[in-house]
């Protein structure tokens, strides 16, 4: 079974998520998600450039930076402080780096000092501590700024401090249920900061100033209204953003809605207020009017909002029925199932072959269906693939209804919602071409064991029986001797003839013997493969031939650079044998031709052949030329044993190729072969007819 490498779904539940993977989310899974993070990482640097500009402005008493706008509240030192902290902790934590555990710890940290500072002020209103610590910075210009009472960190604004150091601290905690507790916290500081803001738009300073406390300064507002936007959008697959920022029609509704309806709202308050302001009606029109409004603009908004999720409930409902026409109509057998071990829904083509209905299997768990000697190692393969591992061709035997086996190819991949899609194809009928197969492989090694067996007692009982016909023989040609040498006075001719025929038959008996024994010999001989020059070969015997029949007049061509792939030996008993029987088949001949040469085959195959212009042979019985002892010339004509060429036959055997014979009686006969090719880098060039003549 082969298995393909995939990452784990994420590990620390309640632990720190890590940073590159949800970079890898943001860039991967949805572009929107990178935009989300770009913002929180601009609302932490905006957090530090406000910080910073407050700060200069008490340093350098430049009081349009302390106030942003003439005429507002300044900012307190210690809140700008607190601006810089939570500003560079966001930055810390939305940016991607390899030293990431260091940088998370000192994001939190910087956070953990922000909801200190916080609380601690929160606290002096609360309980009334004397600690002045958003007093410690510029004391004396505080107090001078504004001696009663003295410039302070609003009520509203350490809340809204204190909760955004929490959620800085908290960073991305989440719980078992994947809740992400910072966003609580962050949406808690927004909406504080959003009561703040609307205060100013509508200039009712009850909502920025908490009844009688300090009020928060304009500049405040903003800055905590961003920095708690940026905590949320810092991890937009998590948590509560992980709707808004998704791609299901919630999310879409959410960030249609959501902008939209913020400004309009506000927009309509300020009108109210307005119209109240300047008598242009009364506060019970007013609120009338408003109350109208608000319905009226929510209702447009509703449906337009309506008319998207119809559009999207169409396209899924689409998407559905195309899905479940091809769940449906699929040949191929498709299931979907749970970790738990039972179906979740298996296509028709599933219930066709095992027998059962979609309920029958649904009701059981499948390892029910398995066979006994398979259930270990699926279970071994559910269990692989619940650590997020997918399985590829996983093979198992399942059980049909009528208690017959079918064998399955399983592909099988999990998803996060603990579910299992798996296809799976019938086998079955390969399974027992396979099995077929393997018994025809197993009768084929037993019966060429057994045909080698034989062969190897063959080749012994010939061996056997040549050795042991020697000694006879040797006898027959000693006795014959002795009698010709004993009675040689007492013989008459006919005799002595007799005696001459005995002697020459006790020798083609030896000679037989000795073809009979090279035969046997050239089936037990080990091969060496190696490339050989055929023409150096035959160019060597033709010498011999002629040193041994000097009167012979014998015109030869040998192509130059014949080379073939074999064993040396073997194959100069090859060329021995053809070029024998060329030398003696042509003596006849006043004028003999012989010729060696060789063609290229288009699948570079290379023919060898040898060609005469002897007696040649009736081609009706071409087939007997190669069996042992088979000649289709008389003794007293051509003498010989007829084991030449069932020797050349054996060779090529040997050599994996095939032997072919031509002739017509009296026009000669081309014996050609077929042996293995040189590799190329050691083939020379050359073409056919083109040798040597003498």
């Amino acid at each position: 079974m082969r298995k393909c490498d995939i990452v784990t779904p994420s590990e620390a539940t309640g632990m720190t998520v890590s940073l590159e993977k949800n970079m890898s989310e943001i860039g991967n899974r949805n572009p929107l998600h990178a935009h989300f993070v770009r913002f929180a990482g601009f609302s932490g640097g905006f957090a530090i450039l406000l910080g910073l500009l407050v700060l200069t402005g008490w340093v350098a008493d430049i009081d349009q930076l302390k106030r942003g706008l003439p005429g507002l509240n300044s900012m307190n030192p210690m809140t700008a402080v607190c601006f810089v902290l939570a500003g560079i902790s966001l930055v810390l934590q939305y940016r991607p780096d390899t030293r990431r555990s260091r940088r998370v710890g000192i994001a939190r940290f910087l956070g953990g000092i922000v909801a200190v500072i916080g609380l601690l002020v929160l606290m002096r209103y609360v309980l009334g501590w004397s600690f002045k610590l958003d007093q410690v910075l510029f004391a004396t210009k505080l107090s001078a700024a504004v001696p009663e009472p003295p410039n302070r960190m609003a009520l509203n604004s350490s809340l809204c401090c204190a909760l955004l150091g929490v959620g800085l601290f908290l960073g991305d905690f989440t719980t078992q249920r994947g809740a992400r507790p910072a966003e609580y916290f962050a949406v808690a500081c927004w909406l504080l900061s959003l009561v703040a803001l609307a205060g100013y738009v509508y200039q009712v300073e009850f909502l920025y100033g908490l009844v009688r406390h300090v009020p928060m300064a304009l500049h405040t507002a903003l800055g905590y209204h961003l920095l708690s936007m940026g905590l949320l959008f810092a991890r937009p697959g998590q948590g509560l953003m992980r709707t808004i920022a998704g791609d299901s029609p919630g999310g879409v509704l959410m960030r249609r809605l959501f902008p939209v309806m913020i400004p309009i709202f506000i927009v309509l308050g300020c009108l109210q207020v307005e119209g109240a302001r300047r008598d242009f009606f009364q506060a019970a029109p007013g609120v009338a009017l408003f109350t109208v409004a608000s319905v009226a603009i929510s209702g447009l908004l509703i449906l337009w909002c309506a008319r998207f999720l119809h559009q999207a409930d169409l396209d899924r409902k689409r998407v559905e029925r195309e899905l479940d026409r091809f769940f449906t109509l699929s040949m191929d057998l498709l299931a979907i199932g749970g970790m738990d071990g039972y179906f979740k829904r298996v296509n028709p083509a599933f219930c066709r072959l095992l027998g059962f209905s979609a309920e029958e299997l649904a009701e059981r768990p499948f390892a029910d269906f398995v066979h006994p000697d398979d259930v270990a190692a699926t279970a071994n393969e559910v269990a692989k693939l619940s650590s997020g591992l997918s399985s590829i061709n996983f093979e198992n035997r399942c059980r049909c209804k009528d208690g017959s086996w079918k064998w399955l190819s399983w592909s099988t991949q999990p998803s996060d919602d603990n579910l299992l899609y798996a296809v799976a194809r019938d086998v079955t009928e390969q399974k027992k071409t396979e099995v077929a197969i393997l018994r025809l492989n197993a009768d084929l090694l037993q019966q060429t064991a057994q045909l080698q067996s034989v062969n190897h007692e063959l080749e012994s009982f010939s061996y056997s029986v040549s050795h042991d016909l020697r000694a006879p023989l040797r006898g027959i040609s000693g006795f014959v001797q002795a009698l010709e040498e004993h009675a040689r006075e007492t013989l008459d001719d006919t005799g002595r003839g007799y005696i001459g025929r005995v002697r020459q038959a006790a020798d083609r008996m030896g000679e037989l013997i000795d073809d009979l024994l090279k035969l046997s010999r050239l089936t037990r001989a080990k091969m060496s493969m190696e490339t050989v020059d055929l023409s150096e070969i035959a160019e060597s015997l033709l010498a011999g031939y002629r040193t041994e029949d000097p009167a012979r007049k014998v015109e030869t061509v040998v192509q130059p650079d014949i080379r073939v792939l074999g064993d040396p030996a073997l194959l100069r008993v090859l060329l021995d044998n053809l070029l024998g029987n060329a030398w003696k088949f042509t003596g006849k001949n006043v004028a003999a031709r012989i010729e060696v040469g060789s063609t290229t085959a288009d699948h570079g195959e290379i023919i060898c052949h040898v060609r005469d212009n002897g007696v040649g042979f009736d081609a009706r019985y071409g087939h007997k030329l190669f069996g042992a002892f088979q000649r289709l010339h008389s003794q007293g004509e051509f003498p010989g044993t007829g084991i030449g060429l069932a020797t050349v036959q054996r060779i090529v055997s040997r050599h994996g190729g095939e032997v072919r014979a031509e002739g017509a009686i009296n026009h000669g006969a081309t014996f050609s072969f077929v042996l293995g090719t040189v590799p190329s880098d050691e083939k020379q060039d050359h073409t056919a007819g083109g040798g040597q003549s003498r």
